[in-house]
């Protein structure tokens, strides 16, 4: 081999390895952008099963001074509809929040192929644990 094919295979070699950088860091970003809006919505989501608990136990208090169709009522609006709309609220939250898991998964584990055999099987590991996240949230 001539010292010019040797110049020219290191050259490509190294414009690979700056085209993998790239693409990784672009993953990387999308990647941590992801994972800020998952931990937006398990907040949102932890605020909203917050507000449900309070409804409840608002409504089922006994107020000595307060009753009669108002009070029934009232009590029959936070435990109504309204507990079932917010639940209805709180399971969308949940599939998303495992969308926008499996997807940064799916970025991650691009990331780890990119690592030969041992980014192989760190991306198999990152799957099934985010299955078992998928399951917790």
């Amino acid at each position: 081999m001539s010292l010019a094919n040797l110049h020219r295979r290191r050259d490509n070699t190294r414009n690979d390895i700056q085209r993998c950088e790239t693409q990784v860091a672009s993953l990387q970003e999308k990647v941590d952008d992801l994972r800020r809006i998952h931990r937006d919505m398990k907040d949102a989501k932890s605020d909203m099963q917050q507000f449900q608990r309070g409804m409840r136990g608002f409504a089922g208090e006994r107020y000595p001074l307060w009753n009669g169709d108002l009070y029934t009522e009232y009590q029959q609006f936070l435990l109504g509809n309204n507990q079932d709309n917010l639940r209805t609220v709180v399971n969308q939250v949940d599939r998303n929040m495992a969308i926008v898991n499996n997807q940064r998964t799916a970025y991650e584990n691009e990331i780890f192929r990119q690592q030969g055999i041992l980014g192989n099987l760190r991306a198999t590991l990152n799957s099934i644990l985010t299955a078992i996240r998928n399951w917790i949230d």
